[in-house]
């Protein structure tokens, strides 16, 4: 009995990660799907550790994903320290990853930071480019935060190259703005009306108005740092109607 038992017990936790493992394939597409599968699981099955991780995991990533924003760190850092103590390093990169996000949500940019940083250390086991360019274009966020815009440059360089590569478009537009305003911080005006410009244009032909405005409005920033005010009307005009 004891046994016949055991098997079951073993099937259930199989079959229970076989579903996780078949929502990693959709969470990025589907978030919405895949939250709602995640909070209807059985929760019986969550008394197994392993199953906890992975669903614990999965359902910070779906609702991050989702534009839910957690900000209570305290099962994040238990499901980090499970990937960590067990070497397992995609798992261990996707919770330092997502406990970074859930921190940098609460406003606990230095924990982020360190949570971000944790991850980096996992980058090179890491075979998606969006997965590290998500990365980068967070850390991207936290140097800002710190003033630190040389670093900042570099990760969102890194995180265009990275989606790019992976085909991301929209993704990498968006970053380029990134650089965009921050070469604008770092004072270098032409540097940073060059990236906006491309930006723009890009969203001419994507018909990407929202991406757009935000691009006119830092060109129009540029002219007033640096008093060229004769071009405002040029950068009014090209404003999607």
């Amino acid at each position: 009995l004891i046994v016949t038992l055991a098997a079951i017990s073993c099937g259930k936790i199989k079959d229970a990660h076989n579903t996780l493992n078949d929502i990693e394939t959709f969470i990025n597409e589907r978030p919405d799907s895949a939250l709602t599968i995640l909070d209807s699981f059985d929760i019986s099955l969550l008394d197994h550790k392993s199953v906890w991780a992975h669903h614990s995991l999965l359902h910070a990533q779906a609702k991050d994903k989702c534009y839910i924003d957690e900000t209570d760190d305290s099962l994040m850092t238990q499901v980090a320290a499970y990937y960590q103590n067990r070497h397992d390093k995609k798992k261990s990169f996707a919770a330092y990853y997502y406990l970074g996000r859930i921190q940098y949500n609460a406003g606990e940019y230095a924990k982020s930071l360190l949570s971000y940083t944790m991850a980096e250390q996992l980058v090179e086991n890491i075979d998606s480019n969006f997965e590290k360019a998500l990365l980068y274009a967070q850390l991207g966020m936290i140097y800002r935060k710190h003033y630190d815009y040389e670093r900042c440059l570099n990760a969102y360089e890194l995180a265009r190259k990275l989606y790019e590569a992976d085909g991301k478009t929209r993704y990498q537009y968006y970053t380029k703005l990134d650089i965009g305003n921050t070469y604008m911080r770092l004072n270098k005006y032409d540097l940073a009306q060059k990236e906006i410009l491309e930006v723009i244009e890009w969203c001419r032909t994507n018909q990407d108005n929202m991406l757009m405005c935000s691009a006119i409005e830092h060109l129009l920033l540029i002219n007033a740092e640096t008093g060229e005010n004769d071009n405002i009307d040029t950068i009014i005009s090209l404003s999607p109607t």
